[in-house]
């Protein structure tokens, strides 16, 4: 019997799933100099030791290896890591494992990437502590996550949102993968950097205003570019903090 593979909680084959990531990185990273993982990329250097912490389907590991990085990616979702290993694959550079990060010992990395894992978590404390912990002395740690002072949330406030609130959360079923139950602004969460030891390097708002389906309108003006709906941080380790459970 062939595997099976998961894409969206849909079962696929490997063509299926072979074909899909390669048009996923063809149409929306590819030929997109403004995605995501195209602007984190530029924030690692090459010859760096990087953990991709929720690495998904291996699509960024593997653009770090190509720049000349020592990549191991780590994620919870075995469906994920089934993807990566079968279809970006594994080599003397780039490993992939389902296993959790307090797996990993202290101190090992150069850089430690995260894209828009954070907001998945039910406590981003204690994430960003592992992040910190596995970090080398002087490290780095770059992440992306949805700003909360976007125009999309501004617009959903004043679109009868009470009643759509409702009817959203009669019946909800909370999906870890997809939904998201934390949001920051850039202080408060550049704040919350700097409560478990990291020090600012820089940062950057990206892809725009979020539309349906995907989609997204660019914001060229400096300041409106502010109310983008990703930004990326860019941090280094001064010291170790540690949290406790009750923090």
């Amino acid at each position: 019997m062939s595997k099976s593979y998961y894409l969206y909680g849909k079962e696929k084959t490997f063509g299926e799933t072979k074909s899909f990531i390669e048009d996923y990185f063809r149409i929306n990273i590819l030929n997109n100099p403004k995605n995501r993982y195209n602007k984190t990329l530029k924030y690692i250097p090459s010859k760096s030791y990087v953990l991709d912490y929720g690495c998904g389907w291996g699509i960024l590991s593997k653009m770090l290896t190509d720049k000349g990085c020592r990549v191991d990616g780590i994620d919870l979702d075995k469906h994920s890591i089934d993807i990566a290993k079968d279809i970006i694959k594994e080599n003397e550079f780039l490993k992939f494992e389902n296993i959790p990060i307090t797996n990993i010992p202290d101190e090992k990395y150069d850089y430690v990437i995260s894209t828009e894992v954070i907001e998945h978590t039910h406590n981003p404390g204690n994430y960003l502590m592992e992040c910190n912990r596995v970090l080398k002395k002087n490290g780095f740690l770059v992440l992306s996550l949805p700003n909360i002072i976007n125009l999309r949330f501004f617009a959903a406030q004043l679109l009868n949102f009470n009643k759509k609130f409702t009817n959203y959360f009669r019946n909800f079923e909370y999906d870890k993968t997809h939904h998201h139950i934390q949001a920051w602004d850039p202080l408060t969460f550049m704040r919350l950097l700097a409560s478990v030891g990291f020090e600012y390097t820089a940062h950057e708002f990206i892809q725009g205003m979020a539309l349906p389906k995907g989609k997204y309108i660019h914001l060229g003006i400096p300041r409106i570019k502010n109310l983008s709906y990703i930004m990326i941080f860019k941090v280094q380790k001064k010291k170790f903090t540690m949290i406790g459970p009750g923090d």
